[in-house]
């Protein structure tokens, strides 16, 4: 039986201009893949507030004087592998509960300007965009996020605090050997649309990093 792995992804947002595009994306205020998203399950998405106030209160949150190379804003992605809608014991409106807490607990419930539930993808998703503050207030990424190590740490916590709760396994550890092979997996694909057409392989899903689509189709 194939196992089934929670998601926990990372991003930094490096300017104001990549705050505002993440939560029009978010918001689905701009234009996204139809190929990705069913428009007509728009209405089950739902958000922490709408697009303009998620943007003041970020306004509202960033500190008056910022770093010319800060990043100044984050955001995390969490959702599960596909399989799990198929078990009648899962309730992800649970799994997403405590996807919040974790969040809460971990970067500041005072933090968060906006979170978007999306259920117009294969998979339902959630996303929570936040300032990356340290226990002083400051914008503090690199504290935060730190090097691989540390966001592999992150990964084992998530596993650790939420996922395993649901019988989750932790996405697989990176080996020197996956990124290489992943390179050549880049490489050889031209058209990735049609080759995973002739290959009957799932898509890769918008809260699936190309590392672990790579290990889930490998």
């Amino acid at each position: 039986m194939t196992p089934n792995f929670c998601i926990f992804r990372t991003d930094k947002l490096k300017t104001h201009a990549d705050v505002v595009n993440v939560l029009k994306e978010q918001h689905r205020e701009a234009s996204y893949d139809s190929k990705r998203a069913d428009p007509s399950k728009l209405d089950f998405n739902d958000f922490s507030s709408d697009y303009e106030e998620a943007l003041r209160q970020y306004d509202e949150l960033l500190p008056k004087k910022v770093r010319k190379n800060a990043v100044v804003g984050a955001q995390c992605i969490m959702s599960f592998s596909h399989e799990m809608l198929q078990d009648k014991k899962f309730n992800y409106y649970d799994f997403f509960t405590d996807c919040q807490k974790f969040v809460n607990k971990h970067f500041g419930k005072e933090n968060v300007f906006n979170w978007a539930f999306h259920c117009d993808e294969k998979t339902p998703h959630i996303t929570f965009q936040f300032l990356p503050k340290d226990e002083k207030g400051n914008l503090n990424a690199r504290k935060i996020f730190g090097n691989k190590k540390t966001l592999s740490e992150w990964q084992d916590k998530f596993h650790e605090e939420v996922g395993q709760k649901y019988g989750l396994k932790r996405g697989i550890k990176k080996t020197n050997l996956i990124h290489e092979t992943l390179n050549r997996f880049y490489g050889a694909i031209k058209n990735l649309d049609e080759d995973l057409d002739k290959l009957e392989l799932d898509k890769k899903s918008f809260s699936e990093s190309w590392e672990d689509y790579f290990i889930r189709t490998k």
